[in-house]
């Protein structure tokens, strides 16, 4: 996950077409090649433009299926956090020895690690221990957040350091178990209410294969919804839409940071948001998603049920950005 900062948006000078029909046709083709180019047997794509969904399709399923989103939904877990701050359970400047001492055997190196830090992949853990455990839990039904965050906490010493950009599962798994624990609860059902119903999210489930990866990478839902939630916290009249800067953020170069679930970066007079999600276990068990929330105008948000690569990914982004922008 280092490179993803390097994929959008890098060279865009061109304004967003103002030929909203030309547009759309576009970014529908650029899909269907992109799809049949990588060989997937199914894709769904979302588009929305100023707040509203203009298109959503589908290739070899219905465009409404729920599919997985693997790490796209690490903002549905940072939304969540959020959520649990303002009702007032816990602050971004809280430590994980504070929030989770009492059940935790935690090391005294890891104990002043901070919410904060754990939303911006700026908490030094390191490494990412959840890609060999993912192969044993895949297709388990609970979330394994405890079983992550124990062991990413009770590490005598980090291969990162704090507040420089380490990406790593382990620090959203900490996030959940820490929902989990200051909720008295159910990290799903908290966050299905606090994050995804108030904008209008109704397909949003914890996979039957990947419900142990839950606060990393174990929701799935259609397009159209996982759209719907970008728009309510990455528009522009939103919180973090408006001033992602306010919130915690840790700078991967001058131009890109990582904060809330979303890579981002500032663009003209406003915001660019972006994210790649991909989980590999075989042929019945892989697939992926990618969204890109231009300037607050356009978001598009794709799914497929391929194992891809880099260069597959960032072809994907080449070709939406491209579509979007007319270039």
């Amino acid at each position: 996950m280092k490179r993803l900062c390097f994929a959008l948006l890098t060279s865009l000078l061109l304004p967003i077409t103002a030929n909203a029909d030309a547009q759309l046709d576009r970014i529908k083709t650029n899909w269907q090649a992109w799809v049949k180019a990588n060989k997937a047997t199914k894709s769904t794509i979302s588009v929305t433009r100023d707040g509203e969904i203009v298109m959503s399709d589908g290739i070899g399923t219905d465009a409404q299926t729920a599919m997985p989103f693997a790490s796209l939904g690490k903002a549905i877990t940072a939304a969540c956090t959020a959520a649990t701050i303002n009702d007032g359970l816990f602050a971004y400047t809280d430590t994980v020895g504070t929030l989770l001492g009492d059940t935790l055997d935690i090391h005294a190196a890891n104990a002043d690690i901070t919410v904060a830090q754990l939303l911006s992949h700026g908490s030094g853990i390191a490494p990412d221990q959840t890609q060999n455990a993912m192969k044993k839990w895949v297709a388990g039904t609970e979330p394994k957040h405890k079983a992550a965050t124990k062991t990413a906490l009770s590490r005598a010493a980090q291969n990162g350091k704090r507040n420089a950009y380490y990406y790593n599962n382990e620090n959203y798994a900490i996030l959940g178990h820490i929902i989990e624990v200051q909720t008295n609860g159910s990290y799903a059902a908290y966050c299905t209410q606090k994050a995804l119903i108030p904008h209008g999210v109704t397909s949003a489930n914890l996979t039957s294969i990947y419900a142990p990866f839950a606060a990393w990478g174990g929701w799935a839902m259609s397009a159209d919804d996982y759209n719907r939630f970008i728009v309510g916290n990455f528009g522009s009249s939103t919180p973090v839409g408006a001033d992602p800067t306010k919130f915690p953020s840790t700078a991967l170069n001058p131009n890109v940071n990582y904060g809330m679930g979303t890579f981002w970066r500032k663009y003209r007079s406003g915001h660019n948001y972006w994210h790649f999600g991909l989980l590999c276990f075989g042929r019945e068990t892989s697939g992926g998603s990618y969204f890109a929330y231009y300037e607050g105008k356009v978001s598009v948000v794709v799914t497929h049920d391929k194992c891809i690569n880099w260069d597959q990914m960032f072809a994907l982004d080449k070709a939406m950005a491209g579509a979007v922008f007319n270039r």
